[in-house]
């Protein structure tokens, strides 16, 4: 099994808005961190292919996360199930 980093980031934008008891839009988050909508949808949906720093410290800054976990996790990967999923 292969290691893959996934994307907590929808769910810190779903944390977000359960807190503040409101919806808390893609389109918001990119208003208030100057991230690009289409890059927040890559990253919500694990699609990204690398994050830069600037980008995952205005992540980090707009939730309120102290460590790198908070956004994004080491998972397994069964690549075998992966392809098959894609046939």
């Amino acid at each position: 099994m292969a290691k893959r980093i996934t994307s907590r980031v929808r769910q810190a934008r779903l944390d977000m808005a359960a807190q503040a008891g409101r919806t808390v839009s893609i389109r918001e988050v990119s208003r208030e961190t100057g991230i690009a909508v289409s890059t927040l949808r890559r990253l919500e949906d694990n699609k990204a292919e690398g994050v830069d720093f600037a980008t995952l410290t205005r992540l980090a800054e707009f939730y309120g996360a102290s460590r790198i976990d908070d956004l994004f996790q080491m998972t397994e990967e069964d690549r075998r199930a992966l392809r098959l999923a894609m046939a």
